[in-house]
């Protein structure tokens, strides 16, 4: 959609195509769906030193793909990638552009579920599935990082690169039981997953100056910088 100005001009504000097909691969047995948008958005903020921009932009693949190898077995499989970034991240009335991070993220999700039937009364649904975040923070600079009375200086005080995986999996066996007060439906089954949390971060001085511009309070951070979690 385009954006008028007051002071005049035209400018492209979002684009959000979109694209998508489904069809048969095998007859009967195998087919398809794939579907793809891309986005992107810019917003116009009013800071301190003027008229500034951020946007964001990224786009998203669905992929899924069915499959029946044979009488009541089908398997399911599901791909969805999607990057996104975003440009001076937090632009505010109070923190202009050179103040801000960029910002960038890239989620991987695959997933495979099976489902069988066992005789007339009984199936088993079982499923793995696996994702994986990264997460990309960076500044604008090393300029030292100002908070003041009437707005923020210098650039952005953290770099940050951080990636979340997470794997699961699962099985479930649902019966249909014997016809006793009503129908009955018993379902047993057992998930297990396994998560991690790594990253590198690189934090730099906080200073908040009074009004005046003296040096009010001073924040450092210690530690090595990089972190490793599991669960």
């Amino acid at each position: 959609r385009p954006r008028l100005d007051i002071d005049g001009g035209v400018a492209l504000e979002a684009w959000h195509p979109t694209f998508g097909l489904s069809g048969a691969l095998v007859k009967g047995r195998v087919w398809l769906a794939e579907a793809v948008e891309y986005r992107w958005e810019r917003f116009q903020t009013t800071t301190v030193v003027g008229k500034q921009d951020t946007s964001i932009s990224g786009w998203t693949s669905f992929t899924r793909l069915d499959m029946k190898p044979g009488g009541s077995h089908h398997v399911t499989f599901r791909l969805i990638v999607t990057p996104d970034s975003s440009s001076r991240y937090g632009l505010g009335a109070f923190e202009p552009a050179d103040t801000v991070p960029d910002l960038k993220t890239t989620s991987v999700s695959v997933a495979v579920t099976d489902r069988v039937a066992l005789g007339g009364r009984s199936t088993l649904d079982s499923h793995v599935h696996v994702k994986r975040v990264q997460l990309e923070m960076t500044s604008g600079g090393s300029l030292p990082y100002v908070i003041g009375h009437e707005r923020v200086l210098g650039n952005y005080y953290k770099n940050l690169n951080q990636t979340a995986s997470r794997v699961e999996a699962g099985a479930t066996l649902a019966t249909g039981a014997a016809k006793w007060h009503g129908e009955h439906l018993i379902k047993a089954g057992a998930t297990v997953g396994y998560m991690t949390v790594t990253g590198v971060e690189d934090s730099r001085p906080v200073n908040y100056v009074r009004s005046n511009g003296t040096l009010a309070r001073r924040y450092e951070f210690s530690g090595p910088g990089t972190f490793d979690a599991s669960l």
